[in-house]
Parts: C-alpha cells; structure tokens; sequence
C-alpha cells in the first residue's frame, strides 16, 4: 500500500499538470491541447477512483477505469497523430475512434466485465503507447538535422510516455500474480510504480509551463 505522502504527491502532480494545461492551453499547439484533454480525463478519473476507494465500492471503480483506458489510448494515439501529421492524418484519427472503443468492448464481454480489473486493456495500452513513442522519437530523429531533442515540446511528451508505459508494462502484467501470491515486495513495486506516474506528470506539468519557451528555442535554431 503506497503511503500517504507519496499518493498526495502524486495527486497534486495530476492536479498541477491539469492547471498548467489549461492555463497555457491558448498558447499550444494541437497536439500539446490533446495532452490537456488527456489530463482533464485522468483528473476526472483519478478523482472518481478517490471516492469509489473510500465508499469500498471496487466494482464500480474498475468500471471506470474500463471507460478511462479507452479514452486514454484514443487521446495518446490522437497526441502522436497530430505531432506527426502524416497526410492521411483524419483517417488515422477515424480509424483510433473505431478500434480502441471496440478493443474495450470485445474485452468487457468476452474477457473482463466492468467489475473487473481491466489489465489487459492495460496491457494493450502499454504496448501500443510504447510502440508510438518509439516511432515518434525515430521519426522526429530522421527528420530533423539539429538534435536538440531536449528542447522540443513533443520529444519531452513522448519520452514521458515512453517511461510512464513501460514502468507499467511490467506493473501490471504481473500485478495480479505478485498481489495473490502476497510477494514480500509487492508494496516496493506498487510505490515505485506510482513515484514514476508522479514524476512522469510533473514533467508533463512543465513541458505545459515552459512551452513557449521551449517551442521557440527550437522553432529558431
């Protein structure tokens, strides 16, 4: 069980990096405004997750989180579209509206119902977020001669993506069997996991806060 510090920190970076969003939501771009949708979600979510928590009632949270996840790798696939924004890029965005609700649905009743833990959805997510990132990186590589990758808003999404999913590729493919065979560091695994969510959203939260800043520094290079 993660203790009460961590969980608040973690709190006040989902909270910090949906308040940066929305305050410089003006000055992004497209695929930076996605981000800020995606915060909304997870701050809604998280909120509600909060409750249901403390009410007990664990069927109707892992309800949420079917919906939640669904959301979540739609608006992520939808940030990786617009950053790279292939020509074919409304197709792409019409073919993600499609799968990922159905992914979710062919899970709920054939898999895994709304009382459940929805992990392989999780896991679906983590390697479809994984791949993204990776291709985005190599692309945004291949097709920029000035490697100041550091500087760009976008590489700075997606390396924190990349870090956030693959920490919970792990997390949560062997989360039921760690937790069911009460392994002795379980708890080590459950607060590492939810230090790297809290670093992955602060630095959400200053990518927010620095994106003019760093967009122009790299747009004049």
């Amino acid at each position: 069980m993660v203790n009460s510090f961590v969980l608040s920190a973690y709190y006040a970076a989902v909270s910090t990096a949906t308040v940066a969003g929305i305050v410089r939501y003006k000055r992004l771009d497209t695929a930076m405004r996605v981000i800020v949708y995606l915060m909304l979600a997870t701050s809604v979510c998280e909120l509600f997750s909060y409750a249901m928590r403390t009410m007990k009632d664990y069927p109707l949270r892992y309800s949420v989180f079917h919906i939640y996840a669904v959301a979540e790798i739609f608006l992520q696939s939808l940030f990786f579209i617009y950053a790279i924004k292939p020509r074919n890029y409304r197709k792409l965005i019409f073919a993600g509206a499609l799968l990922w609700p159905a992914l979710g649905i062919l899970n709920v009743l054939a898999l895994q119902s709304f009382g459940e833990l929805n992990t392989n959805m999780l896991m679906v997510e983590s390697f479809s977020t994984i791949t993204m990132s990776l291709y985005f990186i190599y692309w945004f590589i291949k097709n920029d001669q000035v490697m100041l990758l550091y500087r760009h808003p976008h590489i700075r999404v997606a390396a924190l993506l990349l870090l956030l999913w693959s920490s919970a590729f792990f997390f949560w493919a062997f989360i039921k069997i760690l937790y069911s065979n009460h392994w002795p560091y379980y708890n080590l695994i459950d607060y590492t996991s939810t230090v790297i969510n809290t670093l992955v959203y602060s630095g959400i939260a200053l990518t927010f806060l620095l994106f003019p800043k760093t967009y122009k520094t790299y747009e004049n290079r």
